[in-house]
C-alpha cells in the first residue's frame, strides 16, 4: 500500500487477563478436599501462596484503576468526562448505567466512564451510590451522590441528561 503498515498496539489488558487466568488455574481447590487431604496439603502450603494470591488480587485492582486513570487523563482538555461509581447489586446504579450508556451513544463528544466503586475507592459507603462525577480540564465541575441526588428511582434518560446539564453549560 501507499502507507507503511501500522505497528499493532500491544494488548496489555488481554495479556493481563490471560496471566491472571493462568495464575488462577494454579490455585488448588482446597474447598473440595476432605480433612485428610487438607492435612496433607497443609504441609505443601506456605506463606508464598498467600502472598501470591494477594499480589494477584492487588495487581488486578491496580490494572483497573490505571485503565480508568489513563482514559480520564487522555481526554482532551475541552472534553467533558462523566464518571459513574457504582455497585452492580444496587438497582439505582444499574438504572444510571443504562441511562448513561444511552447518553454516551447520543453524545459521543462526552467521555463516559464507569467503575465499580471498590476498584477506585476503598471503604466507600453504599448509601453514597450511585456517585456521578463531572470533570472538565482535569477539574471536578460537579458531583451527585446517592439515589436522591441522582434523580430518584423513577429517573428517566431525559432526567439524567438534565441533571448533567446543570454543570455542563
Amino acid at each position: 500500500g501507499i502507507f507503511p503498515s501500522k505497528e499493532k498496539p500491544k494488548d496489555e489488558i488481554g495479556e493481563m487477563v490471560l496471566h491472571l487466568q493462568k495464575e488462577n488455574f494454579l490455585v488448588k481447590p482446597y474447598e473440595r478436599m476432605n480433612l485428610e487431604e487438607l492435612k496433607e496439603a497443609e504441609d505443601d502450603f506456605d506463606d508464598n501462596d498467600d502472598r501470591k494470591a494477594f499480589e494477584m488480587y492487588r495487581y488486578s485492582k491496580i490494572l483497573l484503576s490505571r485503565l480508568i486513570e489513563w482514559k480520564f487523563k487522555n481526554a482532551p482538555g475541552d472534553v467533558w468526562v462523566i464518571i459513574h461509581l457504582y455497585w452492580s447489586s444496587i438497582p439505582m446504579c444499574l438504572l444510571v448505567n443504562e441511562h448513561l450508556s444511552l447518553l454516551a451513544r447520543k453524545f459521543p463528544e462526552v467521555k463516559f466512564l464507569k467503575a465499580i466503586v471498590n476498584s477506585c475507592v476503598q471503604n466507600y459507603h453504599n448509601r453514597y451510590l450511585p456517585t456521578i462525577l463531572v470533570y472538565k480540564t482535569g477539574e471536578i465541575k460537579g458531583s451527585f451522590t446517592g439515589v436522591a441526588e441522582c434523580g430518584g428511582i423513577h429517573l428517566k434518560v431525559e432526567g439524567m441528561r438534565n441533571i448533567l446539564k446543570q454543570f455542563m453549560l
